[in-house]
């Protein structure tokens, strides 16, 4: 476990879309336009997405997956990159992703399932780990924009608290 594995995520496959009767990003009128847009987007254009971490990777989907901790990632991101913890919950596969800041430079990433003392343990990059992070969501949110999904302001505001992450480093 000394020399750093890789972190990557990575859009694989497009899915047909679910079969969901009647699916409405947004019933109750609860979301703001761009949450509303990639609850949309992700359902509209599902994906298969691969979580690829050493030489284990775990495919997940980008509507059933993606969506319910999209909105958390920035602050995730933000937490690893500040030396703190996180905890990625993947509830349809009964699996977490577990990333702990050992030093400045690398970090534990562990994939653990639900109710299972099974647990596989990695050493990676803390900086590659958070730009694969932010790669990711550009790249979602770029699509999300081609599919007229989201507008690119929306999309930047979003974006906007991740821009200074490697202010002091190398740049996303």
């Amino acid at each position: 476990m000394d020399e750093p594995q890789s972190f990557r995520i990575e859009y694989v496959e497009p899915l047909k879309a679910d079969d969901f009767d009647g699916f409405e990003a947004d019933p109750l009128g609860e979301l703001t336009p761009f949450e509303k847009g990639i609850h949309q987007f992700a359902h509209d254009q599902d994906h298969l997405i691969r979580l690829r971490i050493g030489s284990d990777s775990t495919l997940i989907e980008a509507f059933r997956d993606v969506v319910p901790v999209f909105f958390d990632l920035p602050g995730y991101i933000a937490q690893l990159r500040g030396g703190q913890p996180f905890r990625l919950e993947l509830p349809e596969l009964a699996q977490a992703v577990v990333i702990r800041p050992k030093t400045g430079v690398t970090a534990t990433c562990e994939l653990r399932g639900f109710g299972h003392s099974d647990s596989k343990v990695y050493n990676v990059e803390t900086d590659a780990t958070v730009r694969s992070f932010v790669s990711f969501l550009s790249d979602f949110l770029r699509r999300a924009i081609q599919a007229g999904a989201v507008s690119e302001v929306d999309a930047a505001a979003f974006m906007k608290p991740l821009g200074g992450l490697f202010h002091s480093g190398p740049h996303a």
